[in-house]
């Protein structure tokens, strides 16, 4: 662990601090700047992080590091005479630097937290249900449809092998194989059956990075086709047993317009 005194908490100096604050190997011990209501200062107390109006006063702490963030020339002469040799003095244009590569940092940030969230935006707008895995095979990201689809949280799926969630997934074999399987049926283990299409993910230089399934929930579709036919069955039934009657048979909707008309029908009008 590094102990590190960062000299000037103007934008500079709370800029590294916030940085330093999120390395486990520094610790930043002690801020200093000859303006006690600096937003550095302000920060560094509510952190409990010891300040000092003095620099100097502020080398009698146990330092590693020291960053120099004013700028100021004869600052960095002073801490260059007064630190002890255990200590690494580093210059105000390394600090700026520093804050530049920072900002540039959360401005990056911002920008790809703002494009992800307009991807899931978009993902999750879809009816169909997505499913992305690693070349571990373990599940990285699932939309909302894929979660109502198969009636689990997005908890319960990412970060788990996708066999654990689809015991019959052909993800890691379309991953081995590199190659699409388009539209192919697939029974739940909930009872909802899918039309799904399987693609590998692979960069334009050719690198693996994993594969995506798309599905479509298609066990209303099928119920109601199998409904459907089986009704075509039964008439067709009740055809040919109406056919096959001796009887004059004739069937009339509630309009009186004749549906049926059996071949004894036929023959006894004519």
């Amino acid at each position: 662990m590094q102990n590190v005194l960062i000299v000037g908490a103007g934008q500079g100096g709370t800029a590294i601090l916030k940085l330093f604050e999120q390395i486990e190997m520094i610790n930043v011990q002690a801020v200093a700047d000859i303006n006690q209501h600096a937003p550095g200062i302000e920060l560094a107390v509510n952190k409990s992080i010891n300040t000092y109006e003095s620099y100097i006063d502020a080398l009698n702490e146990p330092i590693d590091i020291i960053v120099e963030t004013t700028g100021k020339e004869e600052v960095f002469n002073d801490l260059k005479n007064y630190k002890t040799r255990r200590s690494v003095l580093i210059p105000g244009t390394v600090a700026h630097v520093i804050y530049n590569l920072l900002n540039e940092k959360e401005s990056l940030l911002d920008q790809l937290k703002k494009e992800t969230d307009s991807r899931d935006l978009l993902l999750n707008s879809i009816h169909d249900g997505m499913i992305v895995i690693d070349l571990n095979h373990n599940i990285t990201y699932v939309n909302e449809a894929a979660e109502n689809i198969l009636n689990l949280d997005r908890d319960e799926m990412v970060g788990h092998l996708v066999t654990e969630i689809i015991s019959d997934s052909h993800l890691p074999n379309v991953m081995k194989t590199r190659k699409k399987e388009l539209n192919q049926p697939l029974n739940l283990s909930n009872g909802k059956r899918i039309i799904t299409t399987r693609i590998p993910l692979v960069t334009e230089q050719g690198e693996l990075l994993g594969s995506f399934a798309v599905f479509k929930d298609i066990t209303e579709v099928v119920e109601l086709a199998e409904e459907i036919t089986d009704l075509k069955n039964i008439q067709n039934m009740l055809e040919a047993i109406i056919q096959s009657s001796e009887e004059a048979i004739s069937v009339v909707d509630e309009h009186g317009r004749g549906l049926l008309i059996n071949l004894p029908t036929q023959r006894s009008r004519g």
